[in-house]
């Protein structure tokens, strides 16, 4: 492979040299560079029409200077990836070293050495998709895929409705804002949450994992492991939940603007239900992304080194299956007036998705609470 393409299941290679605990670290901080771009780009796009319009000299074509510097931008960040990958490539000896395909104990990867044929392809890719269902990610993979059926986020199918809905543009845009600063928010409350819990009391007990119960998903252990991954696992958990928690008053104002008609007067209809319909979803992200970041540790820890590539690209065709069975639900579903619908199924896939997750964990660790009932009951 060219040293140039950087992927993200590269980053637990890079990780062990900054510390135990980098790797959540590194995913967080690379989220929120993300996170923060996609919020200031649609700012930034808009802006750029006013500030040639200010300059005498390109104010008659504003626009066309504008469509100009975004293509240049778009032609440039090509190059720019490219360079730092390279530059991150050569100063690192780990992702300079060999690569081998090991055998994986327990996943059943065996390499199929024969001229190359259409039937050979189709064995393969039948063969990773085996192993991906038969590994520890399979659950994880379902919940996150689970998650891209739901509507209750700032995205067209919602934002139609808040308009319909009889919100102004100008509420609907600071909503947007305000839900992805708090999405940017879950990038300091993931690692925060796992310092966290590491650095709990050492009194708390810990039920024993029941190793029948565990199954084929220990049979395989990845070569690198990170300390964090315990913590991680739980915090995703409670990502989950919380998740669930906020989508409640969310589906409140969806039922309670559908069952009334629309204002005349435009700005914030019925704020007895817009309110708790914003500020849910808003809330929701940060559960949504915290997922999204353990989930992405998980993805780059629980496979061995050998199968992270063929692993992501099976998860990617879980979530775009999941984004295209919504976007179908969406285009058969599409009068605002039956928006309740759509957020009923939403509900419902974030709540599959935790339970989902939740049964995992239990597979997993044994167990879901780590406090004894019995030692609240203690004098």
């Amino acid at each position: 492979m060219n040293g140039a393409n950087l992927f993200p299941e590269q980053v637990p290679t890079l990780a062990p040299e900054f510390g135990d605990s980098s790797l959540t670290v590194l995913n967080a901080t690379m989220r929120r560079i993300d996170l923060i771009c996609k919020v200031l780009a649609p700012g930034f796009v808009t802006l750029l029409p006013t500030i040639f319009t200010a300059i005498k000299a390109t104010a008659e074509h504003s626009i066309f200077w504008s469509v100009v510097v975004v293509a240049i931008m778009s032609l440039l960040s090509p190059w720019v990836e490219w360079t730092l990958a390279q530059r991150v490539w050569n100063q690192s000896e780990l992702l300079q070293a060999p690569k081998s395909r090991e055998q994986d104990v327990g996943l059943g990867v065996d390499e199929i050495k024969v001229t190359p044929t259409f039937n050979t392809y189709l064995r393969q890719k039948i063969a990773g998709l085996v192993r991906f269902c038969r590994s520890d990610v399979l659950l994880p993979t379902i919940s996150i895929a689970l998650l891209y059926l739901s509507v209750l986020t700032f995205s067209s199918p919602m934002i139609t409705f808040l308009l319909n809905s009889g919100f102004s543009l100008p509420v609907v845009t600071i909503s947007r804002l305000c839900s992805s600063l708090l999405e940017v928010s879950a990038t300091a409350i993931m690692p925060w949450a796992v310092q966290m819990l590491r650095n709990r009391d050492s009194q708390i007990h810990w039920a024993p994992i029941n190793e029948e119960d565990v199954g084929f998903m220990e049979d395989s252990q990845p070569i690198q492991t990170n300390r964090d991954n315990a913590e991680v696992e739980r915090v995703g958990l409670w990502a989950l939940w919380w998740m669930n928690l906020m989508l409640i008053p969310a589906f409140y104002g969806v039922i309670g603007l559908t069952s009334h008609e629309t204002p005349s007067l435009l700005g914030l209809p019925f704020p007895l239900f817009s309110l708790p319909l914003l500020m849910g979803v808003a809330f929701s992200r940060i559960g949504l992304w915290t997922f999204d970041l353990a989930y992405s540790q998980l993805q780059q820890t629980l496979p061995p080194p050998s199968l992270r590539g063929e692993f992501t690209g099976i998860e990617q065709s879980f979530t775009s299956t999941a984004s295209l069975i919504q976007w179908t639900l969406t285009a058969i579903i599409s009068q605002p007036k039956d928006f309740h619908a759509l957020a009923a199924t939403s509900c419902m896939a974030v709540f599959s998705s935790a339970c989902c997750y939740s049964w995992f964990m239990r597979k997993r660790r044994g167990h879901l609470l780590h406090v004894k009932v019995s030692d609240f009951f203690k004098n």
